[in-house]
């Protein structure tokens, strides 16, 4: 399979001592540093992680919201614009298709992140269910980037990259 690569590569590959293949064919660094320093840097300042091989599904139209309601079973008609839920997906039968995270901003608009080791299936399985739902689903994973940003001082470093975002 052809390897893929983040917006992140170029700076993986300059300050990382190697690089693998991880989920989706993605290349990810092993480690800036070790791993203790890496996870006590993260507790005590601010770590990213690279996230950009999860699966990223965009589901519009009228019928969006009563969509993503019967794909995942947490209910979402709760949630406001701007919330994040993470719930998962399962068959007909009651086995887990994915673990998922739904961002919803407005009752038309959804997209939902899967894992980036099934992505490829679960976008498939995704289309599938959407027939007659008045709502369509697109894979936009190839176009969407993601980083978790985590520790004590997220907001502060947030707060550098982005401008007029109430964190």
């Amino acid at each position: 399979m052809t390897e893929r690569r983040s917006p992140f590569y170029d700076y993986h590959l300059r300050n990382a001592g190697q690089l693998v293949k991880g989920g989706g064919d993605y290349m990810f660094p092993v480690a800036y540093t070790s791993g203790e320093n890496e996870h006590v840097n993260t507790r005590t300042n601010v770590g990213m992680q690279d996230i950009s091989s999860m699966g990223e599904v965009d589901i519009k139209g009228p019928g969006a919201e009563r969509l993503v309601n019967r794909l995942v079973v947490n209910e979402i008609a709760d949630m406001e614009p701007g919330q994040v839920r993470y719930t998962s997906m399962c068959n007909e039968a009651g086995g887990i298709v994915d673990d998922c995270t739904i961002y919803k901003f407005n009752d038309e608009h959804f997209m939902i992140v899967t894992s980036s080791g099934p992505r490829k299936r679960v976008v498939q399985w995704i289309g599938e269910h959407t027939y007659g739902a008045s709502a369509y689903s697109t894979d936009i994973s190839a176009a969407v980037a993601l980083a978790v940003v985590q520790g004590p001082r997220s907001r502060d470093f947030l707060n550098t990259v982005v401008a007029g975002v109430d964190l």
